[in-house]
């Protein structure tokens, strides 16, 4: 049914996108479907890539005449990123003899710091591609890396060539061409993808112009938003530097956005810019108004800052430790905890018409229900869960068993296998994340404190101005062992500083380092609250390093992975999801419509959803029971 290729340049693109909108011969998913459900992907935009659409166009050639060879040499990025599930899933599915060499050398993730070289001059990431289809053939695929100086590959490849392949993976569904020396897929598979526990989320707030949109003070905030709402359009580019408008962004549309709210000063909203870095916004919820996209569908839940949420990233390409996750509870931007991947926001609680609810899909709180053992009525309060699926992700043992894995895609969260390694796990979570809001008692008891407190973080000296910053990565001035000072100016800063706390990162930002340094750029001081507020920080990075291992501790306690967890609990299939991922966005359109002036309200009455403590939170069984399917429970 395709158009026959004419030559004519003309058509050449429309033809070859409209081949990767069709199916194959042989009933193959499209690249943008994968088991014949629509992907759902928020921004296919890399399957459009010019070398996808070559490759569909050989590939659909090849599946129209029965027999063939396609070879291609291009980007390595549709071996692991999510966004190419169905080209993966489709290349099996018609080559039965699929070989691919991993050439590596992307710069972007950082493989050529290692040694790794490109065997060209770019940055992207290299990989060679030979499919076979014959009649007759089983599907076999073969899968080889071959890392190293760019003279060694090409040595390799001409001395070896398709000796380097060996059988990746037994056929079937399991279509992520990962690499890991640690864990098999089918044990990675049994665990749960974030979004099928937590349905309801979105990527973080986008700006398009942070130095216009994002201040450190209320008072900045609010001044920059009342002057520039009042300027001549060309006038308010030229004060503030904006440039060029952008199709989602353009600075009248801004300023309409800002008139039409007020200016209400009620609508300046706190943000988690960075890791323990709030800042301060203005926040309508308008889409491509002063904010670019506010994502008011999640942020709205997060407005009162009394939420909680899990920041983190769905793939990425930054090589070494998985990191790239944190705990809010306020609406967070869309790099908040990656310095270069876009980050997603997870909202524990969700406002409605009713009251508040979880944002726990049914068939998770069911199953999690069947695998402790306990009744739908039962105890199961919300935040323990979250807290639960926060120590996961803060495993040291499950960031680097699954790391191939956790680059590529969301995160899977393993089902308990027994209550107690769930209750012991949501205690070290619990702990963390109140250390992560800096709501930990020891890092609310923290005083400011200077150098007569030895063995303690401590300020020196009398100069509050942020002239320097000791290098980041780097060793510490003065340094004993592995503690040393960190100078903010030539006579000033902190002392007692312990290099490994220094040099802790969170998504390639290196924290305190961080947090001090876009002070300097900005030109401002310190005050004894930014003071207290780094070492506060201080201390929950140090309280982080000996936590995470007692997770692990945790685990090891009740059997150690994967034992410790339940191996006949996987997650729905793709059939079930569907169907309650269908009902969930029905539900989600409703009580957007019904609730599609509330943001404002909510932003100017900040009504608080929970308590401050994490240790005596609201009960909501109640909400928990009617999520399993249960009657109300009486209290």
């Amino acid at each position: 049914g395709n158009p026959p290729y004419s030559g004519d340049s003309g058509n050449q693109g429309e033809w070859i996108t409209h081949l990767m909108r069709t199916r194959l011969p042989d009933g193959a998913d499209s690249y943008f479907r994968f088991n014949d459900a629509d992907l759902g992907e928020r921004n296919p935009k890399w399957v459009n890539n010019d070398y996808v659409k070559f490759i569909r166009l050989s590939q659909t050639r090849l599946a129209t005449l029965g027999t063939g060879i396609l070879g291609f040499i291009t980007s390595n990025s549709y071996l692991e990123s999510p966004t190419f599930r169905g080209v993966r899933q489709s290349l099996m599915h018609t080559l039965p003899h699929l070989r691919i060499v991993d050439l590596h050398g992307n710069s972007k993730r950082g493989e050529t710091a290692g040694g790794d070289e490109n065997v060209f001059e770019i940055t992207e990431g290299v990989a060679i591609a030979l499919g076979n289809i014959q009649p007759g053939l089983t599907q076999c695929v073969e899968h080889a890396d071959l890392v190293g100086p760019r003279q060694t590959k090409y040595e390799t490849l001409m001395a070896k060539g398709l000796q380097l392949l060996a059988p990746f993976a037994p056929s079937g569904e399991r279509l992520q061409l990962v690499r890991s020396d640690s864990a098999g897929i089918e044990e990675y598979e049994r665990g749960w993808p974030l979004p099928t526990i937590a349905p309801v989320n979105s990527v973080g707030i986008v700006t398009a112009r942070d130095a216009l949109c994002i201040h450190f003070t209320e008072k900045q905030a609010w001044d920059t938003v009342c002057d520039f709402a009042k300027r001549e359009v060309e006038d308010a580019r030229r004060v503030y530097g904006l440039g060029a408008d952008a199709r989602d962004w353009q600075v009248a549309l801004a300023q309409k956005d800002l008139n039409a709210s007020g200016p209400n000063q009620k609508l300046l909203q706190p943000i988690l810019y960075r890791p323990f870095d709030i800042r301060h916004s203005y926040y309508t919820g308008q889409t491509c108004g002063f904010l670019c996209m506010p994502r008011p569908e999640v942020m709205r839940n997060m407005l009162a800052g009394n939420n909680l949420a899990i920041s983190l990233v769905r793939s990425t390409e930054i090589m070494g430790g998985y990191e790239h996750v944190f705990v809010s509870n306020l609406p967070t931007t869309h790099h908040t905890v990656s310095i270069k991947e876009v980050n997603y926001h997870f909202p524990l609680w969700l406002r409605a018409s009713d009251g508040l609810k979880p944002n726990f899909s049914q068939t998770w709180i069911v199953t999690l229900q069947s695998a402790l053992n306990l009744s739908p009525t039962a105890p199961l309060h919300a935040e323990k869960i979250f807290h639960y699926l926060y120590a996961i992700l803060h495993s040291p043992t499950y960031r680097t068993r699954y790391a191939a894995f956790l680059r590529t895609d969301f995160p899977r969260i393993p089902i308990p296998g027994s209550f107690g390694v769930f209750d012991a796990l949501a205690k070290a979570g619990a702990e963390l994340v109140q250390w992560h809001l800096l709501e930990h008692p020891d890092a609310i008891k923290l005083v400011a404190t200077n150098a007569s407190g030895t063995g303690v973080t401590a300020w020196f000296g009398t100069d509050y101005s942020l002239t320097k910053v000791a290098e980041k990565s780097r060793a510490l001035a003065d340094l004993s062992g592995d503690v040393g000072k960190v100078f903010v100016n030539a006579t000033s800063g902190f002392a007692h500083v312990s290099l490994a706390v220094w040099q802790h990162t969170i998504g390639g930002y290196q924290v305190l380092h961080k947090w001090l340094d876009d002070r300097r750029k900005a030109g401002r001081s310190l005050s004894t609250d930014d003071i207290l507020h780094w070492q506060r920080v201080y201390a929950a990075l140090q309280a982080t390093q000996t936590l995470m291992p007692k997770i692990d501790a945790c685990i090891d306690a009740h059997g150690g992975w994967p034992n410790a967890f339940s191996q006949n609990h996987p997650p729905p299939d793709a059939t079930t999801q569907a169907v309650e991922q269908k009902t969930q966005q029905a539900q989600r359109k409703a009580h957007q419509k019904a609730n599609a002036n509330t943001t404002k309200t909510i932003a100017a009455n900040a009504v608080p959803m929970r308590p401050r403590g994490l240790f005596d939170p609201e009960d909501d069984l109640n909400a928990m029971a009617a999520a399993a399917g249960a009657p109300p429970r009486k209290i």
